[in-house]
């Protein structure tokens, strides 16, 4: 296996898991020997890094369990020689298969809990080696959904928030 670990050039891949239809189904039906599995099938492609997805609407149904086999998917891409970028919410939705995540619905409603969400994510992984970096949002001004009408600001308005959440976690940045 080659093993890249300098960073300076990122090689990777979005893991999805071929269970999961949804983002949702990917981290409540999580299976530890077949996420290995897939996971391995970057380092045939020299990968040093997975971007992770993870979403709320997984989380809030079953934040133990979830939270539980998100540090499983974090360790095993770890035991593979890769470094983890977790994503932490979607907005990219497609109109006729789409793979779950943050609607335009989800923007106006109490954000609370999906911010109690990002703290509960970050908090154990504050400095953790295995993380390469973190990615708040997947496409935060969905262009799809944008062509449908509405303000591109508002579509947006959710990333402060999750920023300023994500840091009272008190993440620091590591020094190389």
């Amino acid at each position: 296996m080659h093993n890249y670990t300098d960073y300076r050039w990122l090689r990777g891949f979005n893991m999805i898991p071929s269970w999961g239809a949804r983002i949702e189904q990917a981290w409540w039906d999580y299976n530890v020997d077949k996420f290995r599995q897939e996971a391995a099938l970057a380092t045939k492609a020299h990968a040093n890094c997975i971007r992770l997805w993870i979403e709320f609407s997984a989380w809030m149904a079953d934040p133990d369990g979830v939270q539980e086999s998100f540090m499983d998917a974090v360790a095993a891409i770890d035991e593979l020689g890769m470094k983890t970028m977790p994503c932490l919410s979607n907005r990219w939705h497609d109109l006729d298969f789409d793979y779950g995540g943050t609607y335009n619905e989800d923007l106006y409603r109490h954000l609370e809990p999906k911010l109690d969400y990002v703290k509960a994510i970050v908090k154990p992984l504050i400095a953790d080696e295995r993380i390469l970096i973190w990615d708040l949002c997947n496409e935060p001004v969905a262009t799809q959904l944008i062509r449908l009408g509405g303000d591109p600001t508002v579509r947006c308005a959710l990333l402060p928030s999750l920023w300023t959440h994500a840091r009272t976690a008190n993440p620091v940045a590591r020094q190389e």
